[in-house]
């Protein structure tokens, strides 16, 4: 059983059973529990019908016809014609209960749900207490009896909009749980013979619900298609004394020219004889009769293949100007039914599964605006004529197989490669180095804050880890003053100013990064009575795998590369120890702030130069601390903990020099002048100490004299108490108990310091609804990236479900990158 799952079963008005499914942390722990009443008056379901006179008569559920020309049974359930069809959204069925409205006529009662089951209000098959379940012969060839079966609704989401395809992983493992148990519980029902699971999705279809929704029957008969199946399965055992369907996989993993998608348990191909436009079939590598006989790490597994290929299905077909058609398909799983032809003997040890647990998705669309109709072959003569080959469908679907790029993802350059780009990018730019000489190499890595968001400047704390993701500067001094810089990420520009012009307001672009930093360390010589020349001219050329404008300080790892390429050049040593980090650090910090005009504070570059491999590194930001005090390392193992922190790049563009910034820290200094001391820290220290730190802060706050700068000194001070209980926790060895602070933190960056951006919080909602221990933003937000603390096995399920959150959201796809605790600024070659 999932131990991530709760299930919650109860009745309707009617007497329907209903079966509540949660996945959300707060109905599996118990916290919260499900509405079990239904407070409709709806009379018994099985309840004597008036007839038009007035005169009660017994209820009669839906009756069946056998074909006497084919042997098929026909159910007619004529009162399906008033269902409802297709509803608006605030009148749909399949819709929660909304709060504080009146309940009204929907098939949910409670205000919200993850995934429900209930029977069908207006069902094709129904067992009716009492009534007999004995064929009847009317005449020689006509024979009736009552459809004693079961139809069931099953909702997917409680959001009206969303699709299946649209699900995150997490989301969909929990419909394979409840398919997997309603299997096992309508397979166990007296007279039903097999349980039939499946979504019809689009009006094409015949969807008249547009909510996100499947249907199981449990027929009292073996279906048409499920007896040909086992004929032809018996047959071929018969010959090979081989399993067909076993034998179908493996042929097509040996052809592999349908083959469109492998997983560790699953294969999706679609079949040699495929008879729609398209068509696709799911198969466990392993034989397995129905859903409930999936191991848990086969409905993992399933979860994840079945959304990729939902969501190749929705590119199949595109309009003229490229745009993607959702495309309308059914989607049918075949189980072996619940009592006849699972297996045969083979030699009287082994089982042969005959009827093997499979998925077939087709869809009725055969190009844009076209459908395929069964006409008069088809419906007619039930011969089919494709309008394609299964090759071309396959072909298809391999062609939108998504590469790593593709996805989002965003490698980190191995230090040898960066250096030969930068090197590359200096040779064409400035000319190839001399002969016998190769230019020198540094880099400095990207950061991203665990917790700690707007401390810095603050004098608070912070916890920033180094990235796997570089930049490279290739950096060769001048015997003048001159400064000419390219970049990989500018071809064919270039930057050049001297340094003697370089000051505040001086010099623009984004030279000024680098160009500052020399000019940093130039004023650290004369402060310290050296020669400020010691800090040469130079051509440097850069390239980088930290993503510009992600929030992830591209513009420090560029600084701070710089500045330990100077360092080296001029022999001034101060890489060495941590104290000559600090320097360093601050001499970048100072290019940013005063030559280029970013208000930040120094976490950045202290992450970027000071963070050690393995690591967070504790950062203290009050003033005037000894530089060897003002930094802590933190053991930050994630892979000894089986955890990822996954980077997710909202890709909506960062910046810091809008104002946005410095609104924030201009209203948090006259605070901190307002309450009659230096700093917020200060606020945060002495409320740390407080007997009750809640009313510490309370009062403090009612000091200030309006609701904006109440709400941005809250959130310092509750900011810098949750990098303390952070801190803990990691020192207590238990790394995947800070989710909460995570949640927490961004709940305060969004509301009470308003950095946040609907990118952001879209990413960091689905990553927690996909199972992410804790997510956030980081960086300065207005933009940027957000991080997720997950499980390892699970980064690329929560990364799918961002993906998926932001395709539903309208939004422009995200990119993702892992956050490796690395190493910090140093020469590479």
């Amino acid at each position: 059983m999932n131990p991530h799952l709760r299930r919650t079963s109860t009745r309707l008005a009617d007497g329907r059973e209903l079966v509540y499914f949660d996945d959300s942390p707060a109905y599996v722990s118990g916290e919260r529990t499900r509405r079990l009443d239904d407070p409709r008056p709806l009379p018994d379901r099985f309840a004597p019908v008036p007839s038009p006179d007035g005169t009660p008569h017994p209820y009669v559920g839906p009756e069946m016809r056998r074909d006497p020309l084919t042997g098929d049974w026909v159910p007619l359930a004529a009162h399906r014609m008033n269902r409802t069809f297709l509803p608006a959204a605030d009148s749909c069925p399949l819709c929660p209960a909304r709060p504080g409205s009146a309940y009204s006529d929907g098939e949910v009662p409670d205000t919200d749900y993850d995934v429900v089951v209930f029977e069908n209000r207006f069902p094709s098959l129904q067992r009716v207490p009492g009534a007999p379940d004995a064929v009847v012969e009317d005449a020689p060839l006509q024979h009736h009896a009552p459809a004693a079966g079961r139809c069931e609704v099953v909702c997917f989401s409680s959001d009206h909009r969303t699709s299946f395809g649209a699900l995150p992983p997490q989301r969909v493992r929990t419909i394979i749980d409840a398919w997997a148990d309603r299997t096992a519980a309508l397979g166990a029902e007296p007279g039903v013979e097999q349980v039939f699971c499946f979504e019809n999705r689009g009006q094409e279809i015949g969807v008249t619900l547009h909510h996100p929704h499947g249907q199981i029957y449990g027929y009292p008969y073996v279906t048409p298609r499920t007896r040909t199946l086992l004929d032809q399965a018996r047959e071929h055992h018969r010959r090979t004394g081989r399993s067909l369907l076993r034998d179908v996989l493996e042929s097509e993993l040996a052809d592999g020219r349908r083959v469109v998608l492998e997983t560790e348990h699953w294969v999706a191909y679609v079949p040699y004889a495929a008879r729609w436009p398209v068509e696709v079939h799911l198969a466990p590598r392993r034989d397995v009769p129905d859903l409930p006989a999936l191991t848990d790490a086969e409905r993992d597994d399933l979860a994840t293949a079945y959304l990729e290929l939902l969501r190749r299905l929705d590119r199949f077909f595109e309009t003229a100007d490229g745009a993607p058609i959702a495309l309308p398909y059914i989607a049918a799983w075949h189980q072996a039914p619940a009592r006849e032809g699972r297996s045969v003997a083979d030699g009287g040890t082994d089982d042969v599964t005959l009827a093997r647990l499979h998925l077939q998705v087709f869809s009725v669309l055969r190009a844009p605006g076209k459908l395929k109709y069964l006409a008069g072959s088809e419906s007619g003569m039930g011969a089919w004529i494709s309008d394609t080959t299964p090759e071309r469908i396959a072909a298809r679907l391999q062609e939108l197989a998504p590469t790593s790029a593709a996805r989002g993802w965003v490698p980190a350059l191995s230090d040898d490669d960066g250096a030969a780009r930068a090197r590359a990018v200096l040779a064409e730019a400035f000319g190839a180095d001399e002969p016998g000489e190769e230019v020198r190499v540094w880099a400095a890595p990207g950061r991203v804050n665990l917790i700690g968001e707007h401390t810095d400047y603050n004098a608070g704390l912070c916890l920033p880890v180094a990235l796997p993701h570089r930049t490279y500067v290739a950096l060769r001094p001048r015997t003048d003053s001159l400064v000419r810089l390219a970049s990989a990420q500018a071809p064919g520009e270039t930057w050049t100013a001297r340094l003697e012009d370089v000051g505040p307001g001086e010099v623009a672009g984004w030279g000024s990064y680098v160009a500052g930093v020399a000019w940093a360390l130039r004023e650290h010589l004369v402060a310290q009575g050296a020669d400020p020349a010691a800090v040469p001219g130079f051509d440097a050329a850069v390239d980088s795998s930290v993503p510009f404008g992600a929030g992830l300080s591209s513009s420090a790892a560029l600084e701070c590369a710089v500045a330990v390429a100077l360092d080296d050049v001029a022999g001034l040593g101060l890489a060495a120890t941590d104290a000559g980090r600090a320097v360093l650090a601050t001499a970048s910090v100072r290019a940013e702030n005063e030559i280029a005009g970013a208000p930040t504070g120094g976490m950045d570059q202290s992450a970027a130069l000071r963070a050690q491999a393995g690591h967070a590194l504790l950062l203290d930001c009050r003033p005037g601390l000894d530089p060897v005090e003002s930094a802590t390392q933190v053991p930050f193992d994630l892979d000894a903990a089986g955890l990822a922190l996954l980077v997710m790049d909202t890709r909506a563009e960062h910046r810091l020099v809008d104002g946005q910034y410095a609104q924030r820290r201009a209203t948090c200094e006259d605070a901190a002048r307002t309450l009659g001391i230096g700093s917020l820290r200060e606020l945060a220290d002495a409320v740390d100490a407080s007997d009750d730190p809640a009313v510490a802060l309370a009062r403090a706050l009612d000091a200030l004299p309006d609701d904006v700068a109440r709400r941005r000194v809250r959130h310092v001070v509750t900011e810098i108490g949750r990098v303390r209980a952070f801190v803990a926790l990691l020192r207590e060895g238990r790394p995947d108990a800070v989710g909460p602070l995570m949640n927490a933190s961004h709940a305060s960056l969004r509301d009470d310091y308003e950095v946040s951006s609907v990118e952001l919080d879209v990413a960091v909602d689905a990553a927690r609804v996909a199972g992410a221990l804790g997510a956030r933003m980081t960086g300065g937000g207005f933009g940027g990236s957000a991080i997720a603390l997950v499980r390892a096995d699970q980064v690329e399920a929560v990364a799918d479900a961002v993906r998926a959150a932001f395709e539903r959201e309208g939004l422009g796809a995200p990119g993702f990158l892992l956050a490796t605790p690395s190493a910090p600024a140093e020469r590479v070659a």
